[in-house]
């Protein structure tokens, strides 16, 4: 009977009905029901606009060592000849994207810290940790040692959801720096005879690379942390143990300033694609696709919501119900 009452006059809301009925004695019970009544007439559903979005914030460090973020990384490199499996604790600063790639010796809260270790010890310990599902990083163990430091461990933030979350910092420099990993050592499994490198020469020479590589902004990671430019291989002959290591070094130094400069360019293609993939995940979330079971199916006489467009980014472009 309500239905029918709200459809001959002329749909009237769900407040002026509820005045209405009140006066002319209506039992409460019935008024109680009028708003979802009127919640699901399909004439008044088409011209209700749908809440807000809401809008995530968080917060961005914006200090050097403010909050770095640590992720295991795992790959499988040829540069030493046979195939060698090896596990790195990539570290990441949020506010300035410089990173460490130190190998480690295993998976546990032990070997973490050895790894660890190779950021406090030049740069202290950060004021904030940010570890993913690993369970050595986020053991209690590992929690008390960077406590009594004076650092706090906190989970990492879920991924799903906007791309401008925290997330899309680790995860692009994340996946540019496992793409550079790869390129770069096809590179030293094809130089010439005799010219060998270590795992540990490839991520750290990976590290350069992500550490060197100039931003949108025009700053390297490096020059944003400590106001300064670092040293550019191309023009300055150092020997270290990449060259000393090798016979005759003097006519090895060219095919070691290119290999840099194959992991300072292939960083910065992949930091592209890393992003572009990340807006088209994006795309992909927003347009009701389901990752495990793909799109939606419908039949007909399904009713759905339309998107029809929104001329502001906080009114969602979604109405109906319609009709398939």
């Amino acid at each position: 009977m309500t239905r029918e009452i709200h459809r001959r006059w002329t749909h009237m809301p769900a407040r002026e009905m509820e005045a209405s009925f009140r006066k002319a004695g209506v039992p409460p019970e019935v008024i109680a029901d009028v708003k979802r009544i009127v919640g699901e007439c399909p004439q008044c559903r088409m011209w209700v606009n749908l809440p807000p979005r809401q809008i995530a914030k968080h917060y961005r460090a914006q200090r050097f060592n403010e909050r770095v973020w640590l992720d295991i990384f795992f790959s499988t490199v040829w540069c030493e000849g046979p195939a060698r499996d090896c596990t790195n604790l990539h570290m990441l600063d949020e506010g300035t994207w410089v990173c460490l790639l130190p190998l480690l010796t295993g998976r546990t809260t032990s070997a973490i810290k050895v790894g660890f270790v190779r950021w406090s010890e030049p740069w202290g310990f950060p004021e904030q940790v940010l570890a993913d599902g690993e369970k050595a990083i986020g053991s209690a163990p590992m929690g008390e040692w960077l406590a009594e430091n004076n650092c706090e461990l906190l989970p990492v933030p879920p991924a799903a959801g906007s791309r401008h979350t925290q997330y899309a910092v680790v995860d692009i420099n994340s996946r540019a720096i496992r793409a550079t990993v790869h390129r770069v050592d096809a590179h030293l499994v094809g130089r010439p005879d005799g010219m060998k490198a270590t795992a540990e020469e490839l991520f750290t020479l990976v590290a350069w690379a992500a550490n060197s590589s100039r931003g949108r902004g025009g700053t390297a990671p490096l020059e944003r942390a400590f106001g300064m430019v670092p040293r550019d291989p191309l023009t300055v002959q150092v020997w270290d143990e990449l060259t000393t290591a090798q016979s005759l070094p003097e006519s090895q130094h060219l095919e070691r300033v290119r290999t840099k400069s194959v992991a300072l360019s292939s960083f910065g293609e992949e930091v592209v694609k890393a992003r572009i993939a990340r807006i088209q995940e994006g795309h992909a979330r927003a347009g009701d696709k389901d990752e495990v079971s793909g799109e939606q199916k419908f039949v007909p006489g399904d009713q759905v919501e339309i998107n029809r467009g929104s001329g502001h980014k906080d009114i969602s472009s979604w109405k109906g119900p319609g009709a398939v």
